[in-house]
């Protein structure tokens, strides 16, 4: 009897031993395991949210500063001068990464008024410059000079990928009736001869934008070709 007593006695001394000292390292080794799982899922999560709002943000941007060169390259039109035979082509300037035209724009009001609109990449910035157009006495429009200060200036696009001239891509391709391209003369001028320049149908864009000016990993590129109405050069698709 006594013995039974005995060895009950040690039976429970036994159970409130606790844990050992293996299984203490058992325990730690999965809940390190643990966390270093849980851990992962966080960053990585973290890491997929933050790619998909760069993403996001360059889409957005993107497609916005596409829609506004799309809407005015597709206004362009050449501009009649007084005492002139020919009309000013549509393009004063044309180059790689930098336009400037003539174009009829709803700036105000119901009425289109005549405006000359350049679109330029600089600094790593799509800008658009805008100088409205004056009446003359006999009814022509007259332009200000490019070098004079422009009505409005805005930035449509950040980060956009660098120029041709800083080994980037090139954002204008001018297109012609028979959908053949014109060469861009090299030089800082582009395009100057205004038979090269009265031949241009058509402009085909290719916009890149990035989450800033050495992150590429998540930019984005739009492509779009803006035929321009408003001269008549119907282009042959083929």
């Amino acid at each position: 009897m006594t013995g039974t007593v005995l060895g009950r006695l040690r039976d429970l001394r036994r159970d409130e031993r606790g844990i050992t000292l293996a299984e203490l390292i058992v325990a730690i080794g999965l809940l390190g395991i643990f966390a270093t799982v849980v851990s992962a899922l966080y960053t990585s999560s973290m890491q997929a949210m933050s790619i998909g709002r760069d993403v996001h943000g360059n889409s957005l941007q993107a497609s916005n500063a596409m829609n506004e060169i799309s809407r005015v390259i597709r206004a362009g039109t050449d501009n009649p001068v007084q005492n002139q035979p020919l009309n000013n082509p549509a393009f004063e300037v044309a180059m790689a990464d930098k336009v400037r035209l003539y174009a009829y724009i709803n700036l105000s009001g119901s009425s289109e008024l005549p405006v000359m609109i350049e679109l330029s990449v600089s600094n790593g910035s799509l800008i658009e410059k805008r100088w409205p157009a004056t009446q003359n006495a006999a009814g022509y429009w007259l332009f200000p000079a490019a070098t004079s200060t422009p009505a409005s200036t805005r930035t449509i696009a950040s980060y956009v990928v660098p120029s041709v001239a800083a080994g980037g891509t090139q954002l204008f391709t001018f297109v012609k009736t028979d959908n053949s391209t014109i060469p861009i003369p090299t030089g800082p001028n582009g395009i100057t001869d205004a038979t090269a320049l009265r031949s241009i149908a058509a402009v085909s864009i290719a916009l890149t934008v990035r989450s800033s000016a050495t992150d590429s990993s998540q930019q984005v590129t739009l492509q779009n070709v803006v035929g321009i109405p408003n001269l008549g050069l119907a282009r042959t698709f083929g």
